[in-house]
């Protein structure tokens, strides 16, 4: 009963990585204390065990991808690091090297998260590479296209070029996906 009562309390604080792998481990070992008649008949002992054996393999597959989950997450965390360092001593990993890196990792760990390739665009355009931030944006872009902060970058890169006209598009587009949001105004 404490086990079970821990690994429930656990999965409360823990929900999104160990509540696949934790819930099969319940139903394993609810299935292999099971005391019923039907359980000590010889018929079901094959079907037992095949159900034992598809929970564990359930059980296993769940805990290898939420571990492939927590390291793109501090993958992430390393990119967001290198992107926007909270103290001094964390500035010297601001340079593209460790960025290029960082968002490598996170691509292969992730590779359908347009976060990262926002905060890669938001690290060029800060640093005044407007041509590798506006790469990095419109990977973004393609991952995700409801995202009306990118339009916004995108929009400030042409406004830096001087391209007004293309400027204009895009804010409008950012305003018709966010129209609340007072930054998009006119």
């Amino acid at each position: 009963l404490w086990g079970c009562t821990a690994a429930f309390l656990h999965a409360l604080q823990d929900i999104n990585h160990q509540s696949p792998a934790i819930i099969t481990a319940l139903m394993l070992l609810l299935m292999v204390n099971q005391d019923n008649d039907e359980q000590k008949e010889s018929a079901s002992k094959p079907c037992k065990y095949a159900l034992i054996l598809f929970c564990t393999a359930i059980g296993a597959a769940s805990t290898i991808l939420n571990w492939q989950y927590t390291r793109g997450d501090a993958a992430l965390s390393f990119l967001e690091e290198c992107c926007r360092p909270q103290t001094k001593e964390k500035f010297y990993l601001s340079t593209p090297y460790n960025v290029e890196k960082s968002l490598a990792a996170v691509n292969r760990l992730r590779p359908h998260h347009p976060f990262a390739s926002n905060l890669a665009g938001a690290f060029y355009f800060y640093r005044e590479d407007l041509n590798t931030a506006e790469k990095h944006y419109l990977k973004a872009l393609a991952l995700d296209s409801r995202r009306p902060g990118v339009f916004v970058k995108l929009a400030d890169i042409a406004q830096l070029r001087g391209e007004h006209e293309k400027a204009k598009k895009l804010y409008d587009h950012a305003r018709k996906l966010f129209p609340s949001n007072p930054e998009y105004k006119e």
